[in-house]
């Protein structure tokens, strides 16, 4: 810990466009001078990607970034497809696509490192979902395992390829990873033999439970970074079939979405205002959406000293001002902020663009990376600087 405030990040899933978009955030981390001072990243998914990978490389950060944005290029799915072992999966039912998925995973990122092979810091926190439990189970370099099971699981003897594959197994397109209990624990609190590890998503999309308590091998950070990456939630009811399929999958939207939602709330509004200082950010907001926060906030406008002006139209909703108002309450944000961010940011249109890119491991192109990459930098140096300004004045930004 750094001066006794900790600071967390969570880094949402989403696939591949998850994975990019994170390179951003950890890249803007780094130019700010924080991502040294990361204690704990929690991490879901296409989250599991990057972060898994940057704290097995952090020793030099370019050298990462380089190594990621080339294996970004490179479509895990169809590796997946290709492999000789594919036609071996079909008919062994101890072994599936998310074993050769593990493997891809190994080749392209981890090269046979083990969980414990990790640095110690900052702590890595891999989630996943148990079937069998139905919890939160946690992968890091010093254990494994969910408060049912128990935390006794040994890192030492599992790879670090198959904890990412069990964070990215998608129900229905990639199979459980399975683990043998008796593998990996001694003594194991729930009675089973062999269990099946599914995408972290299903239990927490957004990676911000395991950092919001002291309870569950959770930690309970001070400073708290979330990076939302995961698919928007399309709220075009007029588009909705009523097939069963897509039925189905709606439902699984709508009670993601109210997950994240509870937990924003909670955040911002919540349990944990006052304990927790957050800085919160979606893939499908712009630089607009956000100075509209300094609008919506008397707290925040009145920080900028620009009240006289925002006060004149607060008796309506933020939603309802004229383009006109907005537009010269922008220029007035902007010039009071003077955010280097402002300098260059994604529009509207390429906003939506690029947070509709789908929820898969195929290969992203360049336009793509650096589209994606520059929108989680932009979205993440708002927030931190506009949230963490005590905390910002504390380090030392790099040269």
């Amino acid at each position: 810990m750094h001066d006794k405030k900790s600071i967390g990040l969570a880094l949402s899933g989403g696939g591949v466009r998850a994975a990019a978009f994170h390179l951003g955030v950890l890249e803007k981390l780094f130019e700010l001078g924080m991502l040294d001072r990361i204690d704990v990243i929690s991490t879901v998914s296409g989250g599991s990607i990057v972060g898994a990978f940057f704290c097995s490389h952090r020793e030099n950060f370019q050298k990462f970034k380089d190594l990621m944005i080339a294996n970004l290029q490179k479509s895990i799915e169809l590796r997946v497809i290709l492999n000789p072992k594919i036609c071996f999966a079909f008919v062994n039912p101890y072994y599936s696509r998310s074993d050769i998925t593990a493997d891809v995973y190994d080749k392209l990122y981890f090269s046979g490192r083990k969980l414990a092979d990790v640095p110690s810091t900052p702590k890595l926190i891999i989630n996943a979902t148990n079937l069998a439990t139905g919890k939160n189970w946690k992968f890091s370099q010093e254990y494994m395992g969910d408060w049912k099971i128990g935390y006794g699981g040994n890192p030492k003897n599992f790879a670090l390829s198959r904890a990412v594959a069990a964070s990215t197994a998608v129900p229905g397109l990639l199979h459980p990873i399975r683990v043998r209990v008796k593998d990996h624990f001694d003594n194991p609190g729930f009675p089973i033999k062999r269990i099946g590890l599914c995408d972290g998503g299903l239990y927490d999309n957004q990676g911000i439970h395991a950092l919001t308590s002291n309870y569950d091998r959770n930690e309970l950070c001070e400073y708290i970074i979330c990076s939302d990456a995961s698919f928007p939630f399309e709220d075009t009811p007029h588009k909705i079939s009523l097939r069963l399929f897509n039925v189905l999958r709606r439902q699984n939207d709508i009670m993601m979405a109210r997950i994240k939602n509870l937990q924003f709330q909670d955040l911002i509004y919540g349990k944990l205002r006052g304990v927790v200082t957050s800085a919160f950010f979606s893939i499908n907001w712009s630089i607009d959406n956000l100075l509209k926060s300094f609008v919506a906030q008397e707290e925040l406008s009145r920080s900028l000293d620009i009240w006289a002006y925002i006060s004149t139209f607060k008796g309506r909703d933020y939603r309802g001002i004229t383009d006109q108002e907005f537009s010269v309450a922008k220029d007035k944000i902007q010039s009071a902020l003077n955010y280097p961010e402002f300098r260059r940011y994604l529009g509207e249109e390429d906003v939506g663009t690029i947070s509709k890119i789908g929820t898969r491991l195929f290969s992203l192109s360049k336009e793509q990376i650096d589209l994606l990459s520059l929108h989680g930098a932009t979205l993440c140096g708002f927030q931190v600087r506009t949230h963490f300004k005590e905390l910002l004045s504390s380090i030392k930004i790099p040269s």
